[in-house]
């Protein structure tokens, strides 16, 4: 019999996140994976140099500081994704907004001591929020924010492309078998060493680091969790969290975590944060839309809510306390 595949992995803190990358390989390709792991690692860099708001020189940083004035040329690939993600806002009535940085600026959560932001700074943010003031131009291949102070960010999207260009990357180098996570959000293929699927565990909201609610038996799939408990501060007995609804200009209401599974790790990533957003414990009406799409959702009291194709995959660990 031919010799059981060997893990070869590869690190990197790429989007402001750690990525991390596990091929099954044969042990005689094992150089040959390690190569591909590393340019798929550089690709996920390309990908961080067009989209990152924090890269002053970047394509979405000069549409940022152009707000209010002339469309910004850009490259095709940030107008296509810019473009998909209105698509995520379109469907969510905006509980998906790109636009949302002004509103996480006013809920600065390094503050300290912090203070939530009085109902005049919110009303002056949520001004400068609307996903249908960004101008996409795809002939010119240009964007622009039709407000002076506007600004956007790819956070809840850009992630899980990149994850994708990674596993995309893989494949295209003559590795099947392989798993990508980029900061939560995973993109398996194929199968892990020993023939069974990719195997992707989920966060309990409520416990330490590292304690699962369950496992999900991934198969060829994408996951991607948003929760309340990554980034959070209690002030006054409350807990406030980094997910803004654009709708309301606060944290979000009424979960503590959803997961997603989705044929990409980009549409896990944003209908993670639509979901969560949006703040039904049972979406099964918008589900019902993309039957693509599975959801595990963790409601504010603690009870687990899984859509059919979730729960025919999840291994449950722990009940929330």
């Amino acid at each position: 019999p031919p010799p059981e595949p060997v893990i070869i992995g590869a690190e990197a803190r790429e989007m402001g996140t750690a990525f991390v990358i596990r091929i099954a390989a044969p042990p005689e390709r094992a150089e040959a994976a390690r190569l591909a792991a590393e340019r798929a690692l550089e690709a996920v860099e390309a990908v961080e140099a067009i989209m990152s708001p924090w890269i002053p020189e970047s394509p979405i940083s000069r549409v940022n500081a152009a707000a209010g004035g002339e469309p910004v040329a850009v490259p095709g690939e940030l107008l296509a994704i810019v473009r998909r993600a209105l698509g995520y806002s379109a469907l969510s009535d905006g509980a998906f907004d790109i636009s949302f940085p002004p509103l996480a600026e006013a809920w600065d959560l390094r503050r300290r001591p912090f203070v939530p932001p009085d109902r005049a700074a919110i009303d002056a943010a949520k001004a400068l929020v609307d996903w249908r003031q960004i101008e996409v131009d795809a002939g010119a291949s240009t964007l622009r924010l039709a407000r002076r102070g506007m600004r956007i960010s790819l956070g809840a999207i850009a992630k899980g492309y990149g994850v994708d260009v990674a596993s995309e990357a893989l494949l295209a180098a003559g590795f099947p078998d392989h798993l990508v996570s980029g900061g939560g959000d995973v993109r398996a293929r194929g199968h892990r060493p020993g023939g069974g699927p990719w195997i992707a565990g989920i966060q309990h909201p409520r416990a330490e680091r590292g304690a699962l609610l369950g496992r999900l038996r991934l198969g060829d799939g994408a996951l991607a969790t948003s929760g309340d408990y990554e980034k959070f501060v209690i002030a006054q007995g409350r807990r406030y969290h980094h997910i803004i609804d654009p709708r309301t200009g606060a944290p979000a209401r009424g979960l503590q975590s959803v997961s997603v599974l989705a044929p990409s790790a980009e549409a896990a990533d944003a209908w993670a944060t639509t979901l969560f957003v949006l703040g039904d414990p049972r979406p099964s009406d918008i589900l019902e839309g993309a039957p693509e799409i599975a959801a595990l959702t963790v409601d504010e009291g603690g009870a687990i809510w899984g859509s059919p194709g979730f729960l025919e995959r999840f291994e449950p660990l722990a009940q929330p306390p």
